[in-house]
């Protein structure tokens, strides 16, 4: 069997076993272990594009999901895909581990915008308006990064009406169509700019 085969292979038996054996392996009672096996599964899901994991196969994960998201997005070494894909499955881990490293990879000037993207769609889709000013610091100090920016306007969107003031006062100023169309109210997508 090939690498790529063997990788979904396992994917596809962990992935069954997260939402077969989940709550059994909720049960382990050391938490360390908890993440470890979290871990593990995490890196063969996110190591191939085979099995794209779902809500129910990371809650089969247990209370070690959110750590070991935490800890792959922290893992320099870890490929930058797995990174991207342990960021946006921090939608489903809401938490401290999660809160601090999502925080850390937006603010970091100097980490892949990639990653800053990802980061700041799930600050906005999990937390609302609670991390608006990190977002707007982050929109503010990346003039030359259009995808970032995009990122940034997408996420303001989930910030309800304090969002929507933001977004009004971003438009005076923003330059760029695909950023000035997310700001944008969605009644006025179509409407002349």
């Amino acid at each position: 069997m090939n690498g790529t085969l063997k990788r979904l292979a396992l994917a596809l038996t962990l992935g069954a076993s997260a939402t077969v054996a989940g709550p059994a392996a909720a049960q382990v009672s050391d938490p360390h272990k908890q993440v470890i096996q979290a871990r593990q599964a995490l890196d063969a899901w996110f190591a191939g594009y085979e099995f794209v994991p779902e809500k129910r196969h990371f809650d089969g994960l247990g209370v070690g999901l959110g750590p070991a998201l935490a800890q792959i997005v922290g893992d320099a070494d870890a490929p930058l895909l797995s990174r991207a894909r342990a960021l946006s499955a921090m939608v489903y881990a809401p938490g401290p581990e999660t809160e601090g490293a999502l925080l850390l990879i937006a603010r970091g000037a100097n980490q892949p915008s990639l990653l800053r993207r990802k980061a700041v769609l799930v600050l906005g889709e999990s937390y609302g308006p609670k991390h608006l000013g990190e977002i707007v610091d982050v929109y503010s100090q990346s003039p030359d990064d259009v995808p970032l920016r995009e990122a940034c306007a997408r996420a303001i969107r989930f910030a309800g009406d304090q969002g929507k003031v933001l977004r009004t006062m971003m438009l005076r100023v923003e330059q760029a169509p695909t950023v000035r169309a997310l700001l944008h109210d969605d009644k006025q997508i179509g409407a002349d700019r």
